[in-house]
């Protein structure tokens, strides 16, 4: 039953995002939560890591990721800007994925030792 509500709904849904995207998705207040959000788990997580495995290579991604999120997010003359906002956002979030990888990678190993 959930398969066929999916597959009936989804093209729906996938011809309404962008209009979503207009409204909600691009409003600043969804980005601060969502650059908040990403904060807290991407500290949550790298900590959670941290405890198995002791190493802090992916700290040195998150926080330069987060630093350049933030910018992006809360700095006026970042914010208002088209292309520095643009660049801030997207290596700030390339740089969280990164640490997230670095953590996932650190945390196998260690259980693999």
């Amino acid at each position: 039953m959930a398969c066929a509500l999916h597959c009936a709904l989804l093209p729906f849904m996938l011809a309404f995002l962008p209009g979503l995207s207009i409204g909600l998705l691009g409003s600043s207040f969804f980005e601060a939560a969502f650059t908040v959000l990403a904060s807290v788990v991407g500290v949550g997580s790298l900590a959670w890591g941290w405890r198995k495995h002791r190493r802090l290579d992916a700290w040195q991604r998150l926080i330069p990721g987060l630093g350049l999120l933030w910018v992006g997010a809360f700095l006026p003359w970042a914010h208002d800007h088209m292309i520095i906002h643009a660049l801030t956002m997207a290596s700030g979030g390339g740089l969280i994925a990164a640490a997230h990888w670095r953590n996932l990678r650190l945390t196998r190993n260690h259980r693999a030792d």
